[in-house]
């Protein structure tokens, strides 16, 4: 008898880790720059983007986990966001490691686009 093969949902092992990953650090993340976030040679203001784009990357990540375009969509737009905010206000060697996380996280959401909603 041959096996009829379907077309379902599947994230695969590593997506799933990645997205379990993003949503626990940047949830701790998250409450810790709201709560102690101290940076030198930052505006205060600053603790508060990072507080707010950590959990907004949680959201975004529950999205992916759902099967949601727009958890994609504004995960990428967040990136592009702190990407500008690492070159202004870190480093140009934080700039690269979003460059090459949103790069990596492209490459795991690619093969599965098909299934968003």
């Amino acid at each position: 008898m041959e096996e009829v093969k379907t077309d379902e949902k599947d994230r695969g092992g590593c997506l799933t880790r990645l997205l379990v990953l993003v949503i626990i650090l940047n949830t701790m993340f998250g409450i810790f720059y709201f709560v102690h976030g101290k940076f030198p040679n930052m505006p205060e203001w600053v603790r508060f983007y990072f507080a707010f784009f950590s959990i907004a990357t949680t959201g975004c990540c529950f999205g992916i986990w759902k099967w949601k375009k727009w958890g994609v969509i504004f995960l990428f737009v967040i990136q592009v966001i702190c990407l500008v905010f690492a070159l202004l206000f870190i480093s140009v060697l934080q700039a690269v490691a979003i460059l090459i996380w949103t790069s990596f996280f492209f490459f795991l959401i690619k093969p599965v686009w098909r299934y968003m909603e």
